[in-house]
């Protein structure tokens, strides 16, 4: 495992053999690397597998999964990010987990978060307890409170009414099975 110093910079032309960093900070340009573990992790048109660290920053990269305090990505990627602070801009992300999140010009697919801004962004399903959004573009939303335009396929109301649709019509058709079973027992 590389231990990088505070000043060393990784990049392409000078990466080791190792895929593996830790330090207290540790800079990424144009590179690729499995697992890094640090203080402050600073990425810049690289790709990482796997990021523990208290405060992490990309510019254009692809991160598979991140853990962070305070964690920002503008115009990148990331597979799963777990942060107490995360902030995207103009950046794709699959599952998102923090109690602070801010997308901005951002689209992603799962999140779940206290507290949710929004500007110009889309979410799959959004779950918060306050969702904050001038123009708000989700298939799902479960939240308590709104402020803003929202624009949902299933809100919270709606959520509630199909589980209760879905349950009773699941309950008829077992009741109507089980009525059939007993007759053809009888018989």
């Amino acid at each position: 495992m590389k231990t990088p110093e505070i000043s060393d910079v990784i990049e392409g032309d000078n990466q080791e053999p190792t895929d593996e960093y830790s330090g207290e900070m540790v800079n990424l340009s144009q590179v690729e690397v499995d697992r890094i573990s640090a203080e402050q992790v600073r990425m810049s048109s690289s790709t990482a597998n796997s990021i523990t660290a208290t405060e992490v920053e990309v510019r254009q990269g692809f991160i598979a999964q991140v853990s962070a305090e305070n964690f920002s990505i503008q115009s990148g990627a990331v597979v799963q990010a777990q942060a107490s602070q995360m902030t995207a801009d103009e950046s794709a992300i699959l599952i998102a987990q923090a109690e602070e999140t801010v997308l901005n010009n951002s689209q992603a697919f799962l999140v779940y978060s206290e507290n949710t801004s929004l500007h110009e962004s889309s979410v799959g399903m959004l779950v918060a307890k306050e969702v904050q959004a001038a123009s708000l573009k989700t298939g799902v939303l479960l939240t308590s409170k709104v402020e803003g335009e929202v624009h949902t396929f299933v809100d919270t109301p709606r959520a509630l009414l199909a589980g209760l649709t879905a349950g009773i019509a699941s309950g008829l058709v077992l009741f109507a099975l089980n009525l059939l079973k007993n007759r053809k027992r009888a018989q």
